[in-house]
């Protein structure tokens, strides 16, 4: 679903496969379940968490078994290349 200058409040937001362009949020919770990307465009967050839940959940979770079972340089590597590396833009769907 596409959300065009719109403003979320004290609520959760569903993010998987939805576009927002030039929204607000606002003491929200912002889901994401691991399904196709989002889209921000010309957006602002104010008190605003990302949550992560099943596969993206369990992405993370992984990430952190790594770290702590011996493999923290392999896992620094990768979010270096994140931070270094960033995505080609997606088109809006």
């Amino acid at each position: 679903m596409k959300y065009v200058n719109r403003t979320f409040q004290d609520k959760p937001v569903d993010l998987d496969a939805n576009q927002f362009i030039g929204c607000t949020f606002k003491d929200c919770k912002l889901m994401y379940y691991g399904g196709l990307i989002p889209f921000f465009d010309s957006c602002t967050f104010d008190n605003t968490q990302f949550m992560f839940e099943k596969g993206a959940g369990n992405a993370l979770e992984f990430l952190r078994e790594l770290y702590h079972c011996g493999l923290h340089q392999n896992v620094e590597a990768f979010f270096e290349d994140l931070r270094t590396n960033p995505p080609a833009r997606p088109l809006p769907r």
